[in-house]
């Protein structure tokens, strides 16, 4: 006889669906979070620190609304997780964080600094990008905006994106890894190269070089929306290059293609050639005004003759083209700049995976803040990400990262009991071993590494 289900009751008990909390309350500490809190009002109900380790909290449980706030009210494993006495209402949830984001602490800019915390407390190691070429280690930086989706809304700043949506235009630098260096939340308007970016993209620079090591240098990678010579100036002076290249691909704009092939033909390498169609790869340089030397261009251009067997009476041209300031092969340069693809999965899992692409508020400073404690939770994912990995037990398949989505599922979601003997308190997982195993030293490893930092 098939097993079934056949009664439905409830329990007293004191269960506790999300236990992987308590790891977030943990790197909450690693983040020093709660010193850049501003002081609070005499007479307040909740503090400043609870309103946003409660927006921690629910935001790493892919619940970003104000009114998932109600259903950790009474919870005591939420409030001892993220060692706050009590988490407040909706309502004053909502003016609380509205009250944060619009005062004069600058709490908003300040939040990046939690993450630059969590790195060094936690000995996170970048992932570099290496070429048998040559013996220099690179870090990438890969930054580009990305449209969130709020079509229907009337949310301050919600505007046009570029893909003809209507949302914000997050912008996002991404270290190799995947951990995120900097963000901004930005209007639907904004394009890439909207004012402020040449600031943050350096900013951005600054942020990671305090991550990487002495040896390693910085490879900026670009898409062809942050093409601009006054950028690429930007990267020749001060001598950055000494400790920075960049690959920025080339935005044709006017220029014909068909001067491109014809440039490829007289000077490029043919890497293949048929009645179908012809391949070129190879290397230019162009003058801008500032920089001393000529920059380089790295192009790869294909020459289209024959379309479902069908041969065309003028060719179509496809030309692939980048600067860059590596001296690597062609091919090489390429390779590199073809590898930012896996940086557009990290932003699917922020915007989707932990929910946040909707942010709550029609305010947009108030989303900016949510926005911010968000890229703060993502992090500890990816330390999260890094430690099971480096978990030989779990029985998942062989990855060098974590989505997002598993941590989830797998961590954040763990099943416990919640116990109070005496003056302590425990929870009891119920889970397979190696997920307990890991929780637990995950846990203690993160709590004896603050007490000793």
């Amino acid at each position: 006889m098939a097993k079934k289900i056949d009664v439905i009751d409830r329990t007293e008990e004191h269960l506790a669906g999300q236990a992987g909390i308590g790891l977030i309350g943990e790197m909450l500490d690693h983040s020093r979070i709660d010193n850049f809190c501003p002081e609070d009002k005499s007479g307040v109900e909740f503090k400043n620190r609870e309103i946003i380790r409660t927006a921690a909290g629910l935001i790493a449980q892919g619940k970003a609304d104000y009114e998932h706030v109600e259903d950790v009210r009474d919870d005591d494993f939420f409030s001892h997780a993220l060692k706050i006495d009590k988490a407040p209402s909706s309502p004053t949830y909502r003016q609380r964080l509205e009250g944060l984001a619009h005062g004069n602490s600058g709490l908003i800019s300040q939040i990046q600094e939690c993450s630059q915390n969590i790195w060094k407390t936690n000995k996170m190691e970048p992932e570099y990008s290496t070429s048998e070429e040559s013996e220099t280690k690179w870090v990438r930086v890969d930054v580009d905006v990305t449209p969130w989706n709020n079509s229907g809304s009337h949310k301050e700043e919600v505007g046009r994106t570029y893909d003809g949506g209507e949302g914000y235009a997050p912008i996002f630098a991404h270290l190799g890894g995947g951990f995120i260096v900097n963000a901004q939340l930005r209007p639907g308007v904004a394009h890439s190269l909207h004012a402020g970016t040449h600031d943050y993209i350096f900013e951005s620079n600054a942020l990671a070089l305090r991550m990487i090591p002495e040896d390693a240098k910085l490879l900026n990678v670009l898409d062809c929306g942050f093409d601009d010579q006054k950028l690429i100036l930007g990267f020749y002076q001060e001598n950055r290059p000494y400790f920075m290249d960049f690959i920025i691909k080339h935005n044709l704009r006017r220029e014909s293609k068909e001067d491109w092939l014809q440039l490829a033909k007289k000077e490029g390498e043919c890497l293949s050639s048929n009645s179908i169609r012809s391949k070129y790869r190879g290397s230019t340089w162009r003058s801008i005004e500032g920089v001393e030397y000529p920059v380089r261009i790295v192009y790869e251009v294909v020459e289209i003759k024959c379309k479902k067997g069908q041969f065309l009476l003028v060719p179509d041209i496809k030309v692939f083209s980048m600067w860059t300031s590596l001296s690597l092969s062609d091919a090489e340069v390429l390779r590199l700049y073809r590898e930012r693809g896996t940086s557009e999965q990290y932003h699917s899992e922020l915007k989707t995976e932990m929910d946040l692409e909707r942010l709550p508020s029609g305010d947009f400073k108030t989303n900016a803040l949510i926005f911010q404690i968000g890229v703060l939770v993502y992090n500890m994912f990816r330390v999260i990400s890094e430690e099971i990995i480096k978990d030989v037990n779990i029985p998942l398949k062989k990855a060098t990262r974590r989505r997002v989505k598993t941590i989830i599922q797998n961590v954040i979601y763990l099943c416990a009991k919640f116990v109070r003997t005496g003056r302590r308190v425990k929870i009891k997982l119920s889970c397979p071993f190696y997920w307990y195993n890991f929780f637990k030293t995950l846990f203690h490893r993160l709590r004896n590494r603050y007490c000793f930092s």
